[in-house]
Parts: structure tokens; sequence; C-alpha cells
């Protein structure tokens, strides 16, 4: 089975030296010297403009954290078209999800969409997603924040390293932006997460992830979401490789993209958007022509290669999330939930391994379309 995840993290050698400060001073949680480096190191390398960085226990526990730090309350403006951690991220701060449509275009939230709900809203934040970890630039949906006077959380989860088109690092826009170091991520540490935000609310976050206090005061809401020793010990053993790891993703990505470039134009499938330096932590593409991406999944698993629909189903669908006044009609959201399919992608990938996905993706595809014309006369 070709797998649709294979992390790679640093082997033990290449991490445990870091902790030398930690044994010395018995020190291994509660923003040590490890933390601090590892700290210092990703503002130093992803930071603009003052911003800081700010490692957390999880991409989740960072989103609470900075709704928290903002003291947002109420309902918090997220699009439907993410995976699950983002909408739970916005219960945990006791805030209510509120949901809305996507651009057909981008794939990320749709400003046309957003503004709508805030004109009919009391919203106390907006969530936007890098869906796939894509470098959109959000330059729209901070416009439309800042007219209705809301802060702008971006949940970049899988994007840390990428790049907007101009070069900006991403981690740099709406008030602050926060990723995942989960194993599944490019940038990994097994579980943990970085919040880059400006520098006057990098006191406000670090209270809340430690319990709200600011000393023995308890100052705000607060949670454990700090980030420990051994975790950041394994962040500062990645942090150097993250770039060639994310050179080869960006080469099997543009050989997906050569391979799969027929499908495409033969209006199959598409393909992801070319905008910014991608990360690419995986492949994402649509079905088109009516195809059922759970039965591509299915026959694709027959055939020894693992795909997943991310993101499925939408959020706004599931019981937990729906509100008391319903919710309104998100069409594009409901079409892409629907039919995307993602392809794996490793930091390290054979070419061989390539190949086969292409193989079995492709024979996948084509017995998909044929019975689909063969059930609808189309």
């Amino acid at each position: 089975m070709i797998r649709f995840i294979k992390p790679h993290l640093p082997r033990p050698e290449e991490w445990t030296g870091y902790l030398e400060p930690a044994y010395c001073s018995a020190w291994y949680s509660n923003f040590g010297a490890v933390h601090e480096r590892f700290a210092g190191e990703l503002t130093q390398k992803y930071g603009a403009g003052g911003r800081v960085a700010i490692p957390v226990a999880s991409g989740t526990a960072g989103l609470v954290a900075a709704l928290m730090a903002l003291d947002v309350r109420g309902e918090v403006v997220v699009p439907s078209f993410t995976f699950v951690a983002t909408t739970q991220a916005v219960r945990q701060a006791d805030c209510t999800p509120v949901f809305c449509d996507i651009d057909r275009k981008s794939w990320m939230m749709s400003a046309t969409s957003l503004r709508s709900c805030l004109s009919s809203r009391q919203a106390g934040a907006v969530v936007a997603v890098r869906s796939y970890g894509l470098p959109h630039d959000f330059t729209d949906i901070e416009k439309v924040c800042a007219d209705f006077g809301v802060p702008l959380v971006i949940d970049s989860a899988a994007a840390l390293g990428g790049r907007l088109d101009d070069g900006q690092w991403i981690g740099n826009q709406g008030t602050a932006e926060v990723f995942s170091l989960h194993a599944t991520k490019v940038f990994a540490v097994g579980e943990g997460g970085v919040v880059m935000c400006a520098a006057e609310l990098a006191q406000p976050l670090r209270e809340v992830i430690n319990f709200g206090l600011h000393g023995t005061q308890i100052r705000r809401r607060g949670i454990n979401g700090k980030m420990d020793e051994f975790s950041s010990a394994i962040g500062l053993a990645s942090i150097g490789k993250i770039d060639s790891f994310i050179h080869n993703r960006c080469q099997y990505a543009e050989f997906y993209r050569q391979r799969l470039s027929l499908e495409a134009g033969s209006g199959m499938l598409e393909l992801p958007p070319r905008e910014g330096h991608p990360t690419f932590q995986t492949f994402p593409v649509r079905l088109r022509n009516g195809m059922d991406a759970g039965e591509v999944v299915e026959q694709a698993r027959r055939l020894g290669l693992e795909l997943r629909r991310y993101y499925f189903p939408a959020m706004h669908t599931e019981t937990i999330f729906r509100s008391s006044d319903g919710v309104e009609q998100l069409p594009v959201t409901e079409m892409m939930s629907a039919s995307m399919i993602c392809l794996p992608l490793y930091s390290e990938m054979d070419g061989d391994v390539l190949e086969e996905v292409v193989r079995i993706f492709r024979t996948v595809l084509r017995f998909c379309c044929e019975t689909n014309i063969e059930q609808t006369g189309t």
C-alpha cells in the first residue's frame, strides 16, 4: 500500500543534543531555554515587521489561544470548508462558529460571502483558513475585516515555510497566523504548533497558554498550551531542513501536475491554483464529470493507493456545528467538499512511487468516469 502520509522527523541523535540546557537546569517545560531558542529562530527566519513566533502545544491550541488573547467573545466567522480542528478551536475558545462560503477560483474564504455574513451578524472575529496550506494572499479578507473592525486570525496549519507571490513568508497577514507542527505536516515535531503575531499580542498570548497567569496573578482566560523542551528540540533539529523538504515537494507536485495535465485538459480534473510558493503537504485535485469521490478513494485503496478526502464533510453539515437559526446556503463549499481528492506527497519520495501513484490514480479515474457515463448516460 502506498501510504497517504509518511512523516519525516529527525532521528533522536539529531535532536537530543539540543536538550542539554534543559537537563543542566532540570527545566523541561514552562518556557525553558530550548523553547525560547526555538521561538527565537522561528522569529528570525519567518517573522517580518516585528512579528514574533510563539511555539505552542498544537495548532489547535494556538487557534484557541489567539482568540482568547484577543478576548474574542460570541460568534466567529469561519469557512465551512476546513478540517474539524478549526471549528473545534472556536468552540474551545467559548465562541460560536458561524459559517461562510469559499471562493470558487482560490478555494479560500470568499470575501463576498464574508462581507455578507458580517453585515448580518455581530461577529467578534474571523478565522480564515489556508486550504491545503496553499499560499493565498488574504489582502481582500484583511480589508473586509478592517471595514467591520474585527480581528482576523488565519489558520495556516499546513503552510509554515510557504511564501506569497511577492516572496513574503506565510505568517505575516491578519492579526495572527497559526501553524501546526503535527507529524503529518512538512515542518513536524510530532505534536506542536506556532503562532506568529505582532509583538503587542505576544505577552497576552504567552499568558493564555500558561493558564492565564501573569506571575502569580490570573489575568485572563487561559489553557495549558505550552510547547515542552523535547518538542522544541525536535523543532530546532528540523528548522534547517525545511527549505530542502519544500523544494522536494514542489518538484513532486510539478511532476503530478505535468503527468495529470491530460486529465485536467479533458475536464476530468481541476488542479490546484498556481499561486505563491506552497509547501505542498499534499496535492489536492477536484474531480469533475460527476465522479464519486468516495468511490475513487475506495477503488484506489483496492489497487494499493491511499487517498484522502479533505475537506469532507463540510463543517456546516455536521449536526454538532449546526446553529439553531440554521445556516446560509454555501453552494461552493458543498460542491468542493464533495469532489476534492488529495494525493500523497512526502518530503523524500522515490520516483518509482510517484509514477505508481499516477498510474493507479489514472486507472481509477478512467474506471470511475466510464462507470459514471454508463449510469447517467452522459
